[in-house]
C-alpha cells in the first residue's frame, strides 16, 4: 500500500512558510486508493501531475478557497484594469464578497447582479471557479452544480472533484507525457506558477517512484502484484538524476575515445601513404631529399601524439562520468530517482 500521506508530504514545497494542513492531506491520502484508480491515475506520472497541480493550487496543501482579502493599493496593483486608481479598489479592499462579485460576476456562467461570483469562487484542490465548471463537474458526477461546488471542499468529494476537473480539462495527454506545460495551460489556463508546478511535479515523481520501489521489497515474492513502471531514462535525466548524468558522460566518454582511436589509426595510414608518396618524389628531385625525410621521420609522430592526448581526454571522460555513477546511486536510490536503473 502506498503511504499517500509520506508521498503528499514529499510533494510539499520545503522551503514554503506555510506547512502542509493535516486536513487536506488526510482529504487526499484517505481517498486516494479508491479515486486514483476510478478516474484512470493508474501510473506514477498521472498521479505525480495531479498532486503537484493540487500542491501549487492549494498553496502548498494550506488552502481549499481563494484567498481574496487584498488590501486597496494591492488590488489596484494587480487589477490595474478592474481597479485604475486606488481609490476605485476602496470599496472591495477586505471585502472578499464584494469583491468575488465584482471580478467574477457576469462570466464564467456566473449572473451579475447576483452573489453567483462569491458562490463560485475558486475553490477545491484544484481551485475550480465559476458556474460553467460546477456545472459541467455535477454532469459528470450526476449531481447539481450547487452541489458538485459545495463538494469541492467537502472532505469525502474534494479528491473525488479533483480527479474528475482533470479529466475533463483534457490533461491526461500531457500527465503521461510528462509535459508540465501543457498541463499548466489546461488546468490553470495560462503558465501561472509554473516554476513551482515544475519542481512539485519532480518531488512528486521521486516520492512516487520510491513507493514503487519499497511495493517490490515489501510483495511476497510468490503472489507479487505487478507494480508500475518506474519513470523512463528521459524523464528521470530532467528530474535531475546525477547517476544518469554521470552514465551520459561515462558513454560520451568512451564513445569519444572509441573516435579518437580509430581517426588515429586513420591518420596514421594517410601519413604513411603520404610519406611513401613523398619518398618517390624525393628520388626524382634530389634537393628535396633532406626535408622530405624529416616529414616521413616526424610528421607521423607528431599525428600519433595529437590524436593520442585527444583519446586520453575521452578517456578521462569516461573515467570521470562512471565515477559519478557510483558516487550517485546512494543518493538517487534514497530518493527514489533512480529506481529500476
Amino acid at each position: 500500500m502506498t503511504d499517500w500521506n509520506a508521498v503528499i508530504r514529499a510533494t510539499a514545497d520545503p522551503r514554503a512558510k506555510k506547512k502542509p494542513d493535516a486536513a487536506i492531506i488526510g482529504m487526499i491520502a484517505d481517498h486516494a486508493d479508491d479515486q486514483f484508480p476510478t478516474w484512470g491515475f493508474t501510473t506514477i506520472r498521472r498521479k505525480a501531475a495531479l498532486l503537484a497541480h493540487i500542491c501549487v493550487e492549494t498553496a502548498n496543501f494550506t488552502a481549499l478557497e481563494e484567498n481574496l482579502n487584498y488590501s486597496a493599493e494591492r488590488l489596484h496593483e494587480v487589477w490595474r484594469k478592474r481597479f485604475p486608481t486606488v481609490e476605485s479598489a476602496t470599496p472591495f479592499a477586505h471585502n472578499p464578497r464584494a469583491l468575488a462579485n465584482k471580478v467574477y460576476g457576469g462570466r464564467m456562467g456566473n449572473r451579475a447582479g447576483t452573489d453567483d461570483g462569491w458562490l463560485n469562487r475558486g475553490k477545491g484542490l484544484l481551485q475550480s471557479t465559476g458556474h460553467d465548471n460546477a456545472g459541467e463537474l455535477g454532469k459528470k458526477l450526476g449531481v447539481s452544480p450547487e452541489v458538485a461546488s459545495a463538494w469541492l471542499i467537502h472532505p469525502d468529494h474534494a479528491l473525488e472533484c479533483a480527479c474528475t476537473l482533470f479529466v475533463l480539462l483534457g490533461a491526461l495527454p500531457a500527465a503521461d507525457s510528462g509535459d508540465v506545460v501543457a498541463q499548466t495551460k489546461r488546468i490553470n489556463g495560462g503558465r501561472n506558477g509554473l516554476a513551482e508546478r515544475q519542481a512539485a511535479y519532480a518531488r512528486a515523481m521521486r516520492a512516487l517512484s520510491l513507493e514503487t520501489a519499497k511495493a517490490r521489497v515489501e510483495a511476497p515474492q510468490d503472489d507479487a502484484e505487478p507494480t508500475e513502471t518506474p519513470p523512463s531514462v528521459g524523464e528521470l535525466r530532467a528530474a535531475g538524476s546525477r547517476t544518469i548524468k554521470g552514465a551520459d558522460q561515462a558513454q560520451q566518454g568512451v564513445a569519444g575515445a572509441m573516435v579518437s582511436v580509430a581517426g588515429a589509426s586513420a591518420a596514421l595510414s594517410q601519413i604513411k601513404d603520404v610519406a611513401d608518396q613523398a619518398q618517390e618524389a624525393a628520388t626524382a628531385v634530389q634537393s628535396g631529399v633532406s626535408a622530405l625525410e624529416a616529414l616521413r621521420d616526424y610528421w607521423p609522430l607528431l599525428g600519433v601524439v595529437g590524436l593520442s592526448a585527444a583519446a586520453a581526454y575521452f578517456v578521462w571522460r569516461a573515467w570521470r562520468g562512471a565515477s559519478l555513477v557510483k558516487a550517485a546511486r546512494v543518493d538517487d536510490a534514497a530518493s527514489g530517482l533512480n529506481i529500476g536503473r
